[in-house]
Order: C-alpha cells, then structure tokens, then sequence
C-alpha cells in the first residue's frame, strides 16, 4: 500500500512513524526518513489498523513556517 502527502513548503526531508493501533507499539522497521512524498508498504495484514505520521523535517540549521490559524 502507498501513502502520498503534500508537499510542506522549505521541508528538506520527511520522517515518518508507522503505528500498529492493534498492538499499540510503533513498526521500526516500517518508520524512517524520505525526500519523497510517499512511502509504501508492503506485507501489510487484512483486517489489522494502522496510523501513519507524516513530519516535515527543516535543512539544517532552517525552520518550517507555522501555519496561522
């Protein structure tokens, strides 16, 4: 399965964090670092729930603009 997100403008990278709501614990190995703007998955179980997190991560030594509410 492929996640996409949009583009964060001045984000140099992204990191994401993969969650089994199932068994409440963070998939290490389905969590990393992308310049993309998606990450797929694959071996993924029928029937189980997951949450993915999407941060946008600055250059170094930049920040990412909040956005006003």
């Amino acid at each position: 399965m492929k996640f996409t997100w949009t583009e964060v403008s001045q984000a140099a990278e992204y990191e994401y964090s993969y969650t089994c709501l199932n068994c409440g614990e963070v998939v290490a190995s389905r969590s990393g670092k992308t310049t993309e703007l998606s990450a797929e998955f694959t071996g993924l179980i029928a029937g189980t729930s997951a949450r993915l997190t999407v941060r946008a991560l600055p250059a170094e030594g930049g920040a990412i603009p909040s956005r006003a509410t």
